[in-house]
C-alpha cells in the first residue's frame, strides 16, 4: 500500500540524485547521463578492477551499485560518483543503510580499517562531505511537505469518486461478514497517512497500517503507526489515538 511516507522518501531520493549529479557537473564537467546505469557501470568497473569494493569477488558483469553513504532520509548521501563504489549483489543487500562503519564491522571484511581509510580517501578526494544543515533543514521540510501535499490530493480525489451502487454495498457486506473485522471505519477516523497523537504516552506519528491482536473471538483492533524522529513502528488501540492534523499541533 502506498501512502505520504513513499512519496516523501522518493522525493528525498530524487532531491539527492539533483543535488550529486550538479556537484559532478559542475566541478568535473560530467553530465547526468555519465552518472546513470550503463556508462556509470562502466566507469565504476574501470576504476575497481572489476571487483567488488568489499569483499573483491570478480563481477563478471554483474555489478552493483552502492552508495557509501546511504541515500536515505537518515543519511542524506548525495547521487555523486565520489559517493559511489562497484558491489556484488550479496555485499549491496548486506550493507543497504548501514554506514560504512556498521558495515565492516559487522560483516567482518577482510583488512576493514584500510579499506575504510580508502574508501573514505576516495570520496574526499572527489568532494564528498558530512550534510550541510542547509540540506538536512531542506530534506526536513521537504519530507514533511510532500507527505502532506500527497494526502491533501488523495483527498480531494477520493471526494470526487462517484458513491458505490447499490449491487457495490450488498457485495461488500458479503465480504464483510467473512472477513475477521471490518476497518472501514476506524480508517475513515485514521487513514494511512494521516497522523495521531496516542493519549498516555503522547507520542505522535503516522499511521501506516491496522491489525487485529488477540486469540479468534476477542480480537481487539489497532492502528500501527511510525513515531515521528524514532523511526519505531507502534500500535494502540482506537481509543488510545487522537487525530491531529500535522506532526506539530500536539507539541
Amino acid at each position: 500500500m502506498v501512502h505520504k511516507g513513499d512519496a516523501s522518501n522518493a522525493a528525498v531520493r530524487a532531491l539527492l540524485t539533483l543535488v550529486g549529479e550538479r556537484h559532478d557537473l559542475a566541478v568535473f564537467g560530467t553530465p547526468p547521463g555519465e552518472l546513470r546505469d550503463k556508462k556509470l557501470k562502466q566507469r565504476l568497473a574501470a576504476e575497481f578492477n572489476n571487483q567488488c569494493v568489499y569483499c573483491e569477488t570478480h563481477l563478471s558483469g554483474k555489478l552493483e551499485v552502492d552508495h557509501v553513504i546511504p541515500m536515505n532520509q537518515k543519511s542524506l548521501g548525495l547521487h555523486m560518483y565520489g559517493n559511489l563504489v562497484p558491489a556484488c549483489s550479496e555485499c549491496n543487500r548486506a550493507k543497504k543503510s548501514k554506514s560504512l562503519g556498521e558495515f565492516l564491522e559487522k560483516h567482518k571484511i577482510r583488512n576493514s580499517t584500510q579499506l575504510k581509510n580508502k574508501i573514505e580517501a576516495r570520496a574526499r578526494k572527489f568532494g564528498v562531505t558530512e550534510p550541510s544543515d542547509a540540506l538536512k533543514g531542506l530534506v526536513a521540510n521537504l519530507y514533511l511537505d510532500v507527505g502532506s501535499l500527497v494526502v491533501q490530493q488523495a483527498e480531494s480525489i477520493l471526494k470526487t469518486l462517484p458513491e458505490p451502487s447499490t449491487a457495490t454495498k450488498a457485495e461488500a457486506k458479503k465480504i464483510q461478514k467473512k472477513s475477521d473485522y471490518d476497518f472501514s471505519e476506524i480508517s475513515k477516523k485514521f487513514p494511512i497517512g494521516s497522523w495521531v497523537n496516542a493519549v498516555k504516552d503522547d507520542l505522535v506519528g503516522e499511521v501506516v497500517d491496522y491489525s487485529l491482536e488477540g486469540p479468534i473471538g476477542k480480537r481487539t483492533p489497532y492502528v500501527k503507526f511510525i513515531v515521528l524522529d524514532a523511526g519505531a513502528k507502534v500500535r494502540r488501540a482506537p481509543s488510545q489515538l487522537n487525530p491531529i492534523k500535522s506532526p506539530h499541533r500536539a507539541k
